[in-house]
């Protein structure tokens, strides 16, 4: 889909590690910030906002459990932070394709007449009906 961007990742989640003797969770990832970066699409007049860029960023610390008994808890802190920011590079006119000056028909628009979609190709047998048909119109 070509609405769906891929987030950048600054860097890959670093995986904690807890080392028993001081009772800490080292390289513990606390911080996640996710940054959306948007510019102005569509009419000069009437433009919208789309995301043109997503990017997340992590960062760690240290935990350490500063109880002597396992069984009592301790909070540590977690953020998370989202910022937006608007990129003002001027408006980007998006114009549709005009739509097509004949509509598509059905092959068995003039049925007994058989029009297949690779080109024009009718029964001989019908040919003189057509033709009569074609000239009637005209005239």
């Amino acid at each position: 889909l070509s609405d769906w961007l891929a987030i950048m990742k600054e860097s890959p989640i670093p995986s904690a590690v807890w080392q028993d003797s001081t009772r800490t969770c080292r390289s513990m990832t606390t911080n996640m910030l996710i940054e959306f970066a948007t510019a102005n699409f569509g009419k000069y007049n009437n433009p919208q906002r789309r995301i043109i860029s997503a990017r997340v960023k992590y960062s760690t610390s240290n935990w350490q459990f500063y109880p002597s008994d396992a069984a009592t808890k301790q909070n540590f802190p977690v953020q998370v932070a989202v910022t937006w920011a608007y990129i003002p590079y001027g408006t980007v006119d998006v114009v549709p394709r005009p739509p097509p000056l004949f509509p598509k028909f059905p092959s068995d628009i003039l049925y007994p007449i058989y029009i297949p979609d690779s080109g024009f190709r009718c029964v001989p047998s019908l040919l003189p009906i057509l033709v009569t048909l074609l000239c009637l119109v005209l005239l």
